[in-house]
């Protein structure tokens, strides 16, 4: 009687253990599938990212507070594309709230209340038009607020003096850099080198020549904009470059590019020079016809009459004997 219910008792738990059918926990592919939306780099130079904000239902993203991403764009200059989602919140009613995505048209769908038509725009210009329409549809509301809660996926072309040409896949708040910097192993190619200044962007409505020392140099937001899905970036090698000789607080010295037809005056209003160094003199070695050097002394207020030609030595005066400025000059030659 012992071993019978002893038997019993072993056969129940091993029922509630392994039931009939039960298969194998294969814990290899639950941790591949905890990983499946990791972003990185492969081998093919594609980044590939978490899917659409279009997986979320409205449902399930009433039921927590929605952490939008205007913080990080800035909605003067982002322009939204398909894939951006939207969050609208009644101000009349905090429990009420409406989403959508932006489709292939550039047009939002919100379920409960239609098609809002919008295109490429700037973001805050897109958030009046929704406020507009949804203030249209809920006649009795007096305040809307709309915030970009996902911000869309491009993918864009980058070519060039970069490590790993090819097509990515990156967050739309990237800006040009930010591209740049993701086809060169996350850093930022050769200052002294490659062409910042003339980075051509094209895409099938636009052409457009970016001169990223604007923002580098001069911490301007406007040059370096946001990429857009289609965007094909490409940075060539600097084929003029002129030698700065001359001590700057700037992150490029040495070798600068320069844009073809630049004027002294232009050039020299990217860097900020230590105060040792005479800001109303300019001392400029040039190529001459006859395959020689000369080296012009130029008042600083007449840098805007002198055009810089490729292999120029632009040389700041210092404190100190005038020959050994000259011999700087001299050994800032032998480089080219």
């Amino acid at each position: 009687m012992k071993q019978t219910l002893s038997i019993f008792v072993i056969s129940f738990f091993t029922f509630l253990l392994f039931p009939i059918g039960a298969q194998a926990i294969d814990f290899s592919n639950s941790n591949a599938k905890r990983f499946s939306n990791q972003t990185d780099f492969d081998e093919t130079s594609q980044l590939d990212l978490p899917q659409s904000f279009s997986s979320f239902s409205s449902s399930s993203l009433r039921s927590k507070v929605p952490e939008s991403v205007d913080n990080a764009v800035d909605p003067e200059r982002y322009l939204i594309g398909t894939g951006d989602g939207f969050y609208i919140s009644i101000l009349d009613n905090p429990s009420l709230g409406f989403t959508g995505t932006l489709n292939q048209q550039g047009d939002l769908f919100i379920a409960e209340l239609g098609l809002v038509k919008l295109g490429k725009m700037s973001l805050s210009e897109a958030q009046k038009q929704i406020s507009k329409f949804v203030q249209t549809k809920l006649k009795k509301v007096t305040g809307v607020y709309v915030s970009l809660l996902k911000a869309k996926t491009a993918s864009i072309s980058i070519n060039g003096a970069v490590l790993k040409p090819g097509t990515y896949k990156i967050p739309g708040t990237y800006r040009v850099l930010d591209a740049l910097r993701a086809a060169n192993n996350n850093e930022i190619p050769s200052l002294n080198n490659c062409n910042f200044r003339e980075v051509r962007c094209s895409n099938n409505d636009s052409l457009k020549t970016i001169d990223l020392f604007e923002y580098l140099l001069k911490n301007k937001m406007d040059g370096n904009p946001y990429i857009y899905p289609g965007d094909n970036i490409t940075l060539d090698y600097a084929p003029q470059k002129i030698f700065l000789n001359c001590p700057s607080r700037e992150v490029v010295s040495g070798m600068v590019p320069i844009k073809a037809n630049e004027k002294l005056s232009d050039f020299l209003s990217f860097f900020t020079f230590d105060k040792s160094v005479d800001t109303t003199i300019v001392l400029l070695e040039t190529s001459l016809p006859s395959d020689g050097r000369a080296i012009k002394t130029i008042p600083w207020n007449e840098t805007n009459t002198i055009v810089l030609q490729d292999h120029d030595v632009i040389t700041g005066r210092l404190p100190g004997p005038e020959l050994t400025l000259l011999l700087k000059t001299q050994q800032a030659l032998a480089i080219f």
